[in-house]
């Protein structure tokens, strides 16, 4: 184990200075990526590690009887944890396997084997497929002590900055580093406010974000929900989210954002249910195209989701219009809200997510 740890330090040490100059000439704050909290934690400081070591690995079981958390670090004032490297790489070989089946059992002994016989190097070859969110890194100094506890400061670091750090390809924009802080920001308070019965003193210093929220109407006289949706996917840096009957009017936009290599994902409704009302041969043709341009597996076809819904990146429109001519041009009353409150787009990205079936058919 300690050889193993050893090698992580030094693949980390090299890396981060083989890539520094890179950094420094990026665009992205990485810093933005780092969730920082300052805690008071009622636990003695002798009794924390400890402590925080269980927190972690009773929110996640192990897997494979590998134990997702261990300290690379610690010093009497200070702990550095990360993720297991044998635990990361076994989640991501047998993500969706039923884990109660005889296959599950023997892929296990088969990547274990694998792990150990390739060593650390077998986790770097599939970092690039672990989510950008999750929590890899996480860091606790003691800067204050009291008889019946103390006080810390925690950061916390997501895959995605990891996964800069060794310089593996991978999309970055400004809402997927907005998710990661938000997954770090929420760990932290699971384990520190939830399981240790942390109290939050302060938050990282920042200005106060300004969310910009919108009320827009469409009627005989304007079409502001339309004018809000051009500029939404004229700005698209990485996904675009669609749900509702989906016409010919913005299939040009869509084909100029796919070609850009925006990921567009669809959940609409089966055409005969527009049996005899207006519109019903513009969805069909927009429907054959979205098919071709898009393909079947970011398409959902999901009659029970009656919300309309745009999301671009880190902003979403939600409102009663469909995204055909007659909703968006015509004389029909619609309306909708506009925002770019991170929260509120991160519930609505994961419901979409939670719902989407692809199409098969």
């Amino acid at each position: 184990m300690h050889a193993y740890f050893m090698y992580t330090v030094g693949k980390t040490l090299i890396q981060t200075n083989l890539s520094f100059s890179r950094y420094m000439m990026s665009k992205i704050d990485l810093d933005r990526l780092i969730a920082r909290q300052t805690y008071f934690i009622p636990i003695k400081s002798s009794q924390l590690e400890k402590r925080i070591k269980e927190e972690l690995n009773i929110k996640w079981a192990k897997l494979g009887g590998i134990l997702r958390w261990n300290i690379l670090e610690k010093h009497e004032l200070s702990f550095h944890f990360i993720i297991n490297l044998k635990y990361s790489f076994l989640h991501g070989e047998t993500w969706g396997v039923d884990r109660k089946t005889e296959e599950y059992k023997e892929l296990i002994k088969e990547k274990v084997k694998e792990f150990d016989e390739k060593g650390a190097e077998s986790f770097y070859e599939k970092l690039e497929s672990i989510r950008t969110d999750i929590p890899y890194h996480l860091h606790v100094s003691i800067v204050g002590k009291e008889e019946d506890g103390c006080l810390c400061k925690v950061e916390c670091l997501p895959s995605l900055y990891e996964k800069l750090r060794y310089d593996i390809e991978v999309e970055k924009n400004n809402f997927m580093i907005q998710n990661a802080h938000l997954q770090c920001k929420r760990f932290l308070g699971t384990i520190f406010e939830s399981g240790l019965s942390a109290t939050l003193i302060s938050e990282e210093e920042k200005l106060p974000p300004q969310i910009t929220t919108q009320f827009l109407i469409n009627d005989q006289t304007s079409h502001n929900i339309l004018e809000k949706i051009e500029p939404m996917l004229n700005g698209a840096t990485g996904e675009v989210l669609v749900c509702g009957w989906i016409g010919t009017l913005l299939l040009p936009k869509l084909r100029v954002l796919k070609e850009r290599g925006i990921n567009i994902r669809i959940m609409t409704h089966k055409s005969p249910e527009l049996k005899g009302k207006q519109g019903k041969r513009d969805v069909e043709r927009a429907h054959g195209e979205l098919i071709s341009l898009l393909g079947k597996k970011n398409i959902s076809m999901n009659p029970e989701c009656h919300f309309r819904v745009l999301v671009v990146d880190n902003k979403a429109l939600v409102g009663s219009m469909d995204f055909n001519a007659i909703s968006l041009t015509g004389t029909h009353r619609e309306f909708a809200i506009y925002t770019e409150d991170p929260e509120i787009v991160r519930s609505i990205r994961n419901y979409f997510n939670q719902v989407f079936t692809p199409l098969k058919e």
